[in-house]
């Protein structure tokens, strides 16, 4: 079977992609490894620019204030509108895919990539067991910072970082960022509060701290904060920060997969959703222009040079948070500035 546009991977790069090459009147498939749509290990959190830019308003709880610790300080940040707010990943799964279906999308669920070649594409059935081949004219690979795509394009990951999450019931009213360098070097831990539970992980580079020693270090912190994580369920996902294009020839890498997310935040939903209609546009229109995939390239690299800096040893990572807190109290700092939005 023949598809104009081949889409590996239905997170939000891929069903974005996805919406704009259907609508534009391709044959297009998106094709996902796991049975349920969306699922994925995230803490939730998007800025309130890139959701409101994007899709509608899906929320499960919405922020106007900030809470940032460190070692000596809080800062809050408080505007009149929403700065961040918190989604359900399964819920924006099939609010995409509803679009994408409704512009004439076909969306293959528990098919893995097999193997890939010039203009062929095998996929097996992981519950039935049988294979397909296809072919395409444009292959994208949307899968997530493991990419197959990726790997066949012979990319390398070399920037990643790790993040851990526990998703826990209850309810909590803030949402807090805490800059704990001694624990996590220039990460960071979180408490994101969603509808009936709550998201609490951490984040760090890779390069600097093991996925180890960041569980351990988030489990002895959660205490600190009132939360006895030893006996929840704990996920974890590697992020890919290494980008190093998008576009191969009549392949493509979006999202996680490219190595879009932030280095600095793991931010990745907005990356996503940018990456892939940019990608789908550009399938339609190789000349196609984009001033926003432009300026998250920018913020891309700005953000992985703050993780190179902070990164060089613990004081370099203490030293910069007590900074960026201070600079946030007196106001001489917008806490959107480590937007990938803005």
């Amino acid at each position: 079977m023949k598809y104009d546009v081949v889409i590996v991977g239905a997170g939000p790069a891929g069903l974005s992609c996805a919406e704009i090459c259907s609508k534009n009147g391709l044959r297009t498939l998106v094709l996902e490894r796991k049975v349920i749509l969306g699922k994925k290990v995230c803490a939730g959190g998007i800025t309130w620019n890139g959701l409101l830019r994007k899709v509608e308003d899906i929320s499960q709880k919405k922020f106007s204030t900030q809470h940032i610790f460190t070692q000596l300080q809080h800062a809050t940040v408080s505007e009149k509108d929403p700065i961040i707010a918190t989604v359900n990943r399964q819920e924006l799964g099939k609010l995409m895919a509803a679009k994408a279906i409704n512009c004439g999308a076909e969306i293959k669920l528990g098919w893995q990539v097999t193997k890939i070649g010039n203009d062929t594409i095998t996929i097996k059935n992981k519950k039935q067991g049988h294979c397909e081949v296809l072919k395409y004219s444009h292959l994208v690979g949307a899968d997530g910072s493991t990419s197959t795509v990726r790997k066949y394009l012979q990319l390398p990951v070399q920037r990643y970082g790790v993040g851990i999450n526990y998703q826990i019931s209850g309810c909590y009213d803030n949402m807090e960022w805490h800059l704990t360098s001694k624990l996590f070097r220039s990460g960071y831990a979180w408490i994101f509060p969603h509808k009936g539970t709550i998201s609490i992980g951490a984040y760090a580079d890779a390069k600097v701290i093991t996925a180890l020693e960041l569980k351990k270090n988030l489990l002895i912190w959660a205490k600190t904060v009132g939360f006895e994580l030893e006996k929840e369920k704990a996920q974890a996902e590697v992020i890919n920060f290494d980008y190093q294009g998008s576009i191969f020839s009549n392949r493509y890498l979006a999202g996680d997969a490219a190595g879009l997310a932030s280095g600095l935040t793991g931010e990745g939903i907005y990356p996503a959703i940018i990456s892939g209609e940019y990608i789908g546009n550009k399938i339609i229109n190789p000349s196609h222009s984009s001033i926003e995939f432009d300026r998250l390239i920018k913020n891309h690299q700005r953000h992985r040079r703050a993780v190179s800096i902070a990164g060089k040893n613990g004081a370099v990572s203490t030293l910069l948070s007590e900074i960026t807190c201070l600079f946030l109290r007196l106001k001489l700092l917008n806490f959107k500035a480590a937007e990938m939005a803005r």
